[in-house]
């Protein structure tokens, strides 16, 4: 099975708002208190303001010229503050990959090619977040070589 990785275009954003949705209805059915109901318009806006952002990589993965799933990637430029060194990195924001396309690479394929990127563009530490009850997705960052670096935990009053 070969996957071909390219820059996400418009045409490629209704397989992508699937995606999404399918990713943001987990959340949303585990984390009520901090994810709402879609609204597919808003979201549709939101990827297309990210095509022609230069802060965003985002990249569909295809089979067969059909989206197989796809990344979205920011960079982040922190400031030097009393606390912290001055750091530009990169922060996975969303992957998703259709289920009969899980652990046949292209997600693997996804964040290979976003790495070269960075790498190009003198971007050495990609991050993300990944939710606890999100054990396949966590399994699969660490698989690719990301790292526990901090844990946040919370407390509800």
């Amino acid at each position: 099975m070969t996957f071909h990785i390219k820059a996400c275009r418009i045409d490629d954003i209704p397989a992508i708002l699937e995606l999404a949705l399918d990713v943001h209805n987990l959340h949303q059915k585990n984390r009520s208190d901090e994810f709402r109901r879609i609204n597919a318009a808003d979201l549709e806006r939101f990827y297309l303001s990210a095509l022609d952002d230069e802060k965003h990589i985002f990249l569909t993965c295809l089979l067969n010229k059909k989206v197989a799933g796809y990344i979205l990637i920011r960079i982040i430029h922190r400031k030097e503050n009393p606390f912290q060194k001055e750091l530009r990195f990169a922060y996975l924001d969303q992957i998703s990959v259709k289920r009969e396309y899980q652990r046949m690479g292209a997600g693997n394929e996804l964040i290979e090619a976003s790495k070269k990127i960075l790498i190009k563009n003198k971007i050495r530490i990609l991050k993300l977040d990944v939710w606890n009850f999100n054990q396949n997705a966590r399994n699969f960052f660490i698989s690719r070589g990301f790292k526990p670096r901090v844990e946040q935990l919370e407390m509800k009053l």
